[in-house]
């Protein structure tokens, strides 16, 4: 097994090279004719679908998997994938207290509160919770103290009523920022069921595959491990860009200049 230096340059750059190795596996499966993946984002969904709400709705929208129909409307099922990669500690579990705590000073960040946004507002943009799938993808595995809080009150109505379990589900939903009954709607789109995927590494050496990513000027980012070349998000949001079906990476309407 080789001797990785999470310290040094490589073991940073892991997550960059997660994200990027992991938007390219989907973008393979549009090649599928068998798969329903018809438009895959990465870092937001499409701007017409984003139109109109907050810009933090999206902050926790590393991929975007709409099925069946383009637009979010009209699509079958509409997947919203966070991202999150640790080279260093990958057995370090998700629990309750990681789930919800925030670094930021004057809005919360917290994943929980990432995940509860994008369920508003994909909720808003759908006007339905119907095909809608909120998945947290990591390395690292989420503590089952938090499944079982988020489904005891499906499964076990004396363990959903207890005191103890009470007062974690009350941290869960106050870190999510969603009214009680919001709540209920976002748990039963929650995907935290086998996400754990293994390490970033195992995809580094080689790669036949070259994916360019490219931003409104035509420019193209740096490239990362194994020839992908993937773009950097900015503040001004300018780098949404759109797989779709017909194999072909298009950029926004307003971006193409059409």
């Amino acid at each position: 097994m080789p001797n990785v230096d999470y310290l040094g340059a490589r073991g940073a750059n892991a997550g960059d090279y997660f994200h990027e190795l992991w938007a390219v596996r989907h973008a393979l499966s549009l090649l599928d004719q068998d798969s329903e993946l018809t438009i895959l984002t990465v870092e937001g969904l499409r701007p017409e679908d984003e139109a109109g709400q907050s810009e933090r709705n999206w902050d926790g929208v590393d991929c975007g998997l709409y099925y069946g129909a383009a637009a979010i409307k009209d699509c079958k099922r509409i997947e919203i994938e966070q991202l999150k990669y640790s080279s260093a500690d990958p057995d370090s579990p998700w629990t309750i207290a990681r789930l919800t705590t925030s670094t930021a000073k004057k809005a919360n960040n917290s994943v929980m509160r990432r995940l509860a946004d994008a369920f508003r507002g994909v909720e808003a943009a759908r006007g339905t919770s119907a095909g809608i799938v909120i998945r947290l993808v990591s390395n690292q595995p989420v503590a089952s103290e938090v499944l079982e809080i988020l489904q005891a009150p499906a499964k076990d109505k004396a363990l959903a009523k207890s005191s103890e379990h009470s007062k974690d589900l009350d941290r869960i939903v106050e870190a999510s920022g969603l009214s009680h009954e919001a709540f209920s709607a976002f748990v039963g789109c929650l995907d935290f069921s086998s996400r754990r995927i293994g390490s970033v590494w195992v995809f580094e050496p080689t790669s036949a595959v070259s994916v360019h990513f490219r931003n409104r000027t035509g420019k193209q980012p740096g490239t990362a491990a194994g020839g992908v070349r993937c773009r950097q998000r900015d503040a001004r949001r300018e780098e949404v860009h759109l797989f779709a079906r017909d194999g072909r990476l298009r950029q926004n309407d307003s971006a193409a200049g059409n």
